[in-house]
């Protein structure tokens, strides 16, 4: 990350944030936690339960307004007596229908879907807290964990955390889904300090938006303004009229949603060093990752399916790969720029040769496929592995560069779209009737590469985003099938992450009992995350 670079972070107070503690790239991610309760628990009723002792929020300050006495934050039963009574109010809410927990979300002191002064447990009104921006002082060194990875589900999206970066954590038990705060610290201190020389700043992941657990803010970060908080509620869950307003935090959101891909998170204020990427499949292959719980439309990888020299190896190059880290070193090739060139040179045609109702005859698949691999042949002296080669190196830098896992994926893509286009002509010149055949050829590339370009949606309106399955919203036919919905639609879509159960300690709650809803869902039994920008 570059110096200068601004970011966000939402808080009850306007005091000195120390760290570890979350920033998000965008005001309005942040803005959801500049927030206060006067959270005062009436004593728990269940003395001795298996509630957590302690529970931060990401806006964990510990004044007595907003979070009680010290001996009240201690007790082990209160914690998860408070959450317990604040999901009763969210579960009843219009935003989430009765029995349905699947729109859990986490902020402030655990409670972001209290109405416009219709506060927390108790009666207690929700007061407005402050949006603290920060500047980087000088270039930061940030670990991308890539996909929803601060996403709180059964689905995976934390494998990457809990079951390599935590591989030699002896603390990591069973119930860490939701330990957020526990995580972050492991992280900071356990990893990034103790580990790594102190080689890494922060964590970006990513939620409903991207966000970075920043391990010092006073090393890294020099405050740029503290703002205090507008008086009403949260502009994500408001309401379900699909107003402007209820629609605004979601455009902000979706339009980074492509952070990976040419369209950016914006500004150069994110800048991935491509060369140095490491990913899960270097240790398994497709099958040894599927989790099984999937389908056929929508299978499941799990990075907790690889066995344990698998995950201490993966471990071992990330940390090999930090300690490789310098201030001074470019970010060598923009790998993600050649593929940009790539998907926008055949994903229509791929897709439209594949699905596409303007191809009727072979004639005309021969003819695309042709005018596709004509720059890359020498009608003198035709010789098929070069014309493979110059096709499937074509976007590719000239100049010598380094062997990473990037352009090792990358090329092996381009050469199977490369010689998908020689076969089909090859089976087409060989059979007159092969138009099912190379029809099928086609679909089967697409449905192996799955570019992300073949589901955005085309033409939304003002007032609509193009909505995927996001946590902790969506729905499974928001994943397989994005497509443009206003607020209102969006505040009715759930249902694909699951639902949120008890709290940590094998999933009850005060009394031995479970949590509140059936105690199932992501995390097991585990309780609501706490921590956020």
């Amino acid at each position: 990350m570059p110096a200068g670079t601004e970011l966000y972070h939402g808080r009850g107070t306007n005091e000195t944030v120390k760290g570890p503690e979350w920033v998000a790239f965008e005001p309005e991610h942040a803005l959801n936690f500049a927030w206060q309760m006067d959270f005062r628990p009436p004593p728990s009723d269940s003395e001795g339960a298996n509630g957590p002792a302690d529970w931060p929020s990401k806006n964990h300050d510990e004044s007595e307004s907003e979070a009680g006495s010290d001996d009240r934050r201690k007790h082990p039963s209160t914690k998860w007596h408070v959450h317990a009574e604040v999901y009763k109010r969210l579960v009843q809410s219009p935003m989430m229908p009765p029995g349905d927990d699947s729109h859990m979300q986490h902020g402030g002191p655990q409670y972001p879907f209290a109405g416009p002064g219709g506060g927390g447990p108790g009666g207690h009104e929700r007061k407005p807290g402050y949006l603290h921006t920060f500047r980087a002082r000088h270039p930061l060194n940030l670990l991308y964990v890539d996909g929803l990875s601060a996403g709180k589900s059964s689905k995976g999206t934390m494998d990457v955390q809990d079951e390599i970066l935590e591989v030699y954590n002896d603390d990591n038990g069973d119930d860490i889904m939701m330990g957020e705060y526990a995580r972050a610290q492991y992280f900071c201190h356990g990893l990034a300090r103790d580990r790594w020389d102190g080689k890494i700043d922060g964590f970006i992941r990513m939620e409903h938006g991207f966000e970075i657990i920043m391990c010092d803010f006073q090393r890294s970060f020099e405050a740029v303004s503290i703002s205090k908080a507008h008086e009403g509620a949260d502009a994500r869950f408001s309401d379900s009229s699909g107003t402007l307003e209820s629609i605004g935090f979601w455009k902000e959101i979706s339009a980074r949603y492509n952070w990976i891909g040419s369209q950016g998170i914006g500004g150069g204020r994110a800048v991935i060093d491509y060369e140095r990427m490491i990913t899960a499949w270097q240790y398994a292959d497709d099958n040894d990752l599927l989790d099984g719980e999937g389908d056929d439309e929508n299978p499941l990888h799990r990075v907790n399916k690889l066995p344990t020299s698998a995950k201490e190896a993966m471990f071992s190059d990330i940390e090999a790969m930090v300690h490789s880290l310098s201030m001074t070193r470019t970010s060598g090739i923009n790998w993600q720029a050649v593929t940009d060139m790539i998907t926008t040179r055949y994903s229509d045609r791929l897709h439209q040769l594949a699905y596409g109702a303007i191809y009727t005859t072979k004639e005309q698949f021969d003819f695309e496929a042709t005018l596709l691999l004509r720059p890359f042949v020498n009608h003198d002296a035709r010789n098929k592995t070069a014309e493979l080669e110059r096709c499937s190196t074509h976007f590719f830098p000239s100049a010598p560069y380094p062997p990473s896992v990037a352009a090792e994926a990358i090329s092996k893509i381009s050469k199977r779209v490369c010689k998908t286009f020689q076969d089909a002509l090859e089976v087409s010149s060989s059979s007159p009737s092969a138009f099912e055949t190379v029809r099928g050829m086609y679909q089967d590339l697409v449905e192996q590469l799955e570019w992300t370009t073949w589901k955005e949606c085309r033409g939304c309106a003002y007032d609509e985003i193009c909505f995927t399955a996001i946590w902790p919203t969506g729905s499974l036919e928001d994943h397989l099938r994005p497509s443009c919905k206003n607020g209102t639609a969006i505040s009715q879509s759930h249902g694909y992450w699951g639902g949120f159960g008890g709290p940590p300690g094998g999933g009850k709650g005060p009394g031995g009992g479970k949590g509140p809803g059936d105690g199932k869902g992501p995390g097991e039994g585990r309780g609501p995350r706490g921590p956020g920008p």
